[in-house]
């Protein structure tokens, strides 16, 4: 295999920017109208994920607040945590209702039956981590002043969060991925 000399080290072969993009993504260069409206919705699919990441941290610092609780270092581990959890609710909510948009469905219909499908798992997933921190959320022994501010943050974050992904994130979710009027069907990738 014949090199390039003026390669740098980290290149795995002397192949341009464009044909490595254009062999590891397909025609990813070109601009149909039925990519664009891909990337579009990847791309919102994607933000709406991240719309759980503020009302989670909002919901922690209410927490925090309405106990008396400092925003320390410890809470700010518990945002961290936090996030993590609301993160993957909105992640399982919306691949539900993108399995169902990719099998044919209308979005609609796809939103609403998506989020019925999906509603026990993020509850169950919110519940179950929220009842873990309620021991460190009422400790009152040594280490107490370090474990009250996580898991407060942990608790009010999650009720803020599973709200947010089980009402809000599907109607947001039909707004965003609703078609445009008059716009062909995409065409199913195999």
């Amino acid at each position: 295999m014949a090199t390039c000399s003026t390669r740098r080290a980290w290149s795995p072969s002397p192949v341009s920017r464009s044909a490595l993009c254009s062999a590891t993504h397909g025609a990813a260069r070109s601009s149909t109208p039925a990519t664009r409206r891909r990337k579009r919705r990847c791309r919102a699919t994607t933000l709406l994920v991240l719309a759980n990441v503020p009302i989670a941290a909002s919901g922690g610092v209410i927490a925090l607040a309405a106990r008396g609780l400092p925003l320390s270092i410890s809470a700010a581990i518990g945002l961290i945590a936090l996030f993590g959890v609301a993160t993957l609710n909105g992640v399982v909510l919306l691949s539900g209702v993108l399995d169902r948009i990719k099998s044919g469905e209308p979005t609609e219909q796809a939103v609403v039956q998506g989020a019925r499908d999906r509603f026990r798992p993020v509850l169950t997933t919110a519940f179950v981590a929220a009842l873990g921190f309620v021991p460190m959320a009422s400790a009152s022994g040594s280490g107490a002043e370090v474990q009250r501010p996580l898991a407060t943050v942990v608790i009010g974050g999650l009720v803020t969060a599973t709200v947010l992904t089980l009402l809000l994130l599907p109607a947001l979710a039909r707004a965003v991925l609703a078609k445009p009027q008059g716009a062909a069907p995409v065409p199913r990738r195999e």
